[in-house]
């Protein structure tokens, strides 16, 4: 037993160490968005994967329910309506002529990365079932919000152009859901202590790292406020809506409704009886 969790000390360290590892990487190659995304997201991504075969399935199902629909819709909008901007792509096709490949393949291995770790690492869950059946909410609400998306986006495109857009995005879909599981499930304060403390320090050498490379921008003026670190500028939001609390968010979505002990539905029915 000690030595098995020695090597998972271990591997948590590399983990640790990793992003490092990755900017090093990024900026030695002049990197440009896609090569730092299969860096920082791809190559971990990968690892979690061959250390938990068991839950490649499950985690790649929920990041593709989560993560495509949900970002097209705010790369879309945040890009056209200044809240940040992937300037150059590896490819040359934009969804919707503003959602790069990149930002669409960063989103959906964003979230796949975030609950392989939190499986790995914080829940120690080493085998789960494919799907709980109140996964379909979380799918019917994405897509119900992508065709209104879409909708809007063929007969009024102007309805997606948004004031202090990152703001209102963030308050939506980071503040929400961690506030609505949370008080459901107080216990799971320390999990997401766990995973947020790592995914900060991560995503902060990420962001400077991006940053310092051109990889994206904040071109707009309507942010709460400005942050100057390491040369770099980027806007509170982004501090508080995705380096704190970005992966939160995501393993708040999953408690919800992709994890049969702790989905909102469930809790709502027991208060039923």
């Amino acid at each position: 037993m000690q030595t098995f969790m020695g090597k998972f000390d271990k591997i948590q360290a590399a983990f640790f160490l990793y992003p490092i590892f990755a900017s090093l990487l990024s900026f030695y190659f002049k990197a440009n968005a896609f090569f730092s995304i299969l860096v920082f997201l791809a190559l971990p991504s990968l690892v979690l994967s061959f250390l938990n075969k068991n839950l490649i399935k499950k985690s790649a199902l929920f990041s593709a329910v989560l993560g495509i629909p949900l970002t097209i819709i705010t790369d879309y909008l945040a890009e056209t309506s200044g809240g940040w901007l992937f300037p150059e792509s590896a490819f040359t096709f934009r969804l919707f002529g503003a959602v790069t490949i990149d930002g669409l393949v960063f989103g959906y291995l964003y979230v796949y990365f975030i609950i392989m770790y939190y499986e790995y690492f914080v829940n120690r869950k080493q085998k789960d079932e494919l799907f709980y059946p109140n996964l379909k909410y979380l799918a019917i609400g994405c897509l119900t919000l992508f065709t209104l998306f879409l909708l809007i986006f063929i007969y009024n495109p102007l309805i997606l152009k948004i004031n202090y857009i990152y703001l209102k995005m963030g308050m939506i879909l980071i503040i929400l859901p961690v506030c609505a599981i949370l008080l459901m499930r107080p216990n799971l304060v320390a999990k997401f202590f766990k995973a947020g403390l790592y995914f900060f320090w991560f995503s902060l050498i990420y962001e400077i790292t991006a940053l310092k490379l051109g990889q994206w921008t904040f071109p707009g003026k309507q942010y709460l406020g400005l942050i100057s670190l390491f040369g770099v500028k980027f806007p509170l939001e982004e501090l508080f809506f995705w380096i704190m609390l970005g992966a939160v968010s995501v393993i708040s979505f999953y408690e919800l409704f992709d994890n049969n002990k702790n989905n909102f539905f469930r809790f709502r029915n027991i208060n039923k009886h």
